[in-house]
């Protein structure tokens, strides 16, 4: 067995670091390439309560897959593993707290070998979840309803290609894909049990309950979420230490484009997912940390932070200075600011929300926050990274520090524009821009020329129908000068 391990480790390697028009050449027996991905766990993860439910049941899933790739590697050795890459400690950390595996792999495995390596890999997924879920079992809870709700999650799909020669890699990937989409359109299931019981699980809405802890109903899967780490190796806690905190989601908004000239690889896919793992893993944990956040969990470019709400725009603007520099290829975050009593599940719907609504919109690579403030004012705000709008707001805080503009400007302004309609798509620019140098000169000390152009500029940037945001950069703008405090462990 390790002779042949060895001799794939040696084959796999020639296949992904050379050439594999060469290797189809020297009469070796083609490989297959696998893809195997779990469902439902975004939404498992994410129906969290506090910022350990989330945690928690991120290093679940982490766990989980990290046994699923041992089951692959452990025969056909680590280097097969085209993504995620595995250098380092990447199949240990979960269980040491850090979450940053992702949902699918993709690996080289022998001709042949791909079904049978994907129902090892499940196996292994599911007899890891048993073994967890024995750790947390009561006998007071019903086994038979335990052991159903267990086996109904993760749903596992996969699919596998055949490599051939005719093909190049990029088509060889698209093909793939292919097929795992209509495999995952494809839905193996029993029936769901026709008898339900009187209590639901009050995180999903769907399991019967099994129990309750803190006066709340749960199905098998919350009850590991809630105690699977408790005095277990990595266990955090997080606690809310001052006024307003910050829950930020941030996604890769596509790899780079590459030249036309360079051929897209097996060694350039595993480079890439180098540069993605050393992001999700190191570097956006260590960003967080750094401006006295925590890092919750990365799913490849998909990353959720906690940070103070200080921090939120520099974290996010740290973070995609790290992708760009690293991966390459462009971030969209969105961002959901309360005060410390507020709902943490509330908060990140609503940091998701921010960014699917920045990305459905078509403003890709780009920001856009919401401000559940204290007194019941919510603001919502977003410009795209490239906008004059950061350099802008920034400029006003720098002025508002050094007390060469009232931190009143902002006030004054809003109910100088507020009457003009900013949400109509009919508006007469001119005349807000004649309104805001008006109370820039008034506001400030000779600060009106300094600012207009910088405002000329992020006003003739923003869509039709959208120049509410023009009075809300400084509402926001004003919001963080005025904050202080943050979240931490």
């Amino acid at each position: 067995m390790d002779d042949q391990k060895d001799l794939w480790r040696r084959e796999v390697t020639a296949f992904v670091q050379g050439s594999p028009g060469a290797f189809a050449a020297s009469g070796k027996a083609a490989p297959e390439l696998l893809l195997f991905q779990l469902e439902g766990v975004q939404e498992f993860v994410t129906q969290a309560r506090t910022a350990n439910d989330l945690w928690s049941a991120s290093c679940l899933v982490s766990s989980l897959m990290a046994c699923a790739l041992r089951a692959v590697t452990d025969e056909v050795s680590a280097e097969a593993v085209l993504y995620p890459s595995l250098s380092g400690d990447a199949l240990d950390a979960p269980r040491q707290g850090l979450s940053a595996l992702p949902d699918r792999f993709l690996a080289v495995v022998p001709s042949g070998r791909g079904q049978p390596l994907a129902e090892k890999a499940q196996a292994a997924l599911r007899a890891e979840l048993a073994r967890i879920g024995d750790t947390v079992f009561q006998e007071a809870w019903d086994r038979a309803l335990w052991d159903a709700q267990l086996q109904r999650f993760p749903r596992v799909v996969w699919a596998v290609e055949a490599w051939r020669k005719e093909k190049d890699w990029t088509a060889h990937c698209a093909d793939l894909g292919g097929k795992l989409a209509a495999r995952r359109n494809t839905y193996d299931f029993d029936a769901w049990p026709a008898k339900g019981g009187e209590w639901k699980d009050s995180l999903s809405g769907v399991e019967e309950a099994l129990a309750q802890e803190d006066g709340k109903p749960y199905g098998a899967l919350n009850l590991i979420r809630r105690n699977w780490r408790k005095n277990g190796p990595g266990e955090r806690s997080f606690r809310r230490v001052s006024a307003y905190f910050a829950v930020l989601a941030v996604a890769a908004d596509g790899l780079p484009k590459r030249d036309a000239s360079q051929a897209f690889t097996p060694a350039l896919h595993l480079s890439q997912s180098a540069a993605l793992a050393k992001f999700a893993a190191v570097q956006a944990r260590q960003i967080a940390e750094r401006l006295g956040g925590e890092f919750l969990y990365a799913r490849g470019g998909d990353v959720l932070v906690l940070v103070p709400a200080g921090k939120a725009i520099p974290c996010a603007q740290q973070l995609r200075a790290a992708f760009r520099d690293g991966v390459g290829g462009e971030l969209t975050c969105g961002i959901a600011i309360g005060y410390r009593t507020a709902s943490f599940q509330m908060l990140l719907r609503e940091a998701y929300r921010m960014r699917a609504a920045t990305k459905s919109g078509g403003a890709n690579a780009a920001i856009s926050l919401v401000i559940y403030k204290r007194a019941s004012e919510i603001i919502e705000w977003g410009c795209a990274w490239r906008s004059k709008a950061l350099e802008l707001m920034e400029t006003v805080s720098q002025l508002n520090k050094a007390k060469r503009i009232s931190n009143r400007f902002p006030y004054v302004l809003a109910e100088l524009l507020q009457p003009y309609g900013l949400g109509s798509p009919i508006f007469s620019a001119p005349v807000i821009l004649a309104e805001f140098a008006h109370v820039a000169s008034r506001q400030g000390r000779d600060q009106g020329d300094a600012l207009f152009g910088m405002a000329t500029q992020y006003l003739c940037e923003i869509p039709q129908g959208k120049v509410q945001d023009f009075l809300n950069l400084f509402r926001v703008g004003n919001f963080f000068d005025r904050i202080s405090g943050g979240y931490s462990a």
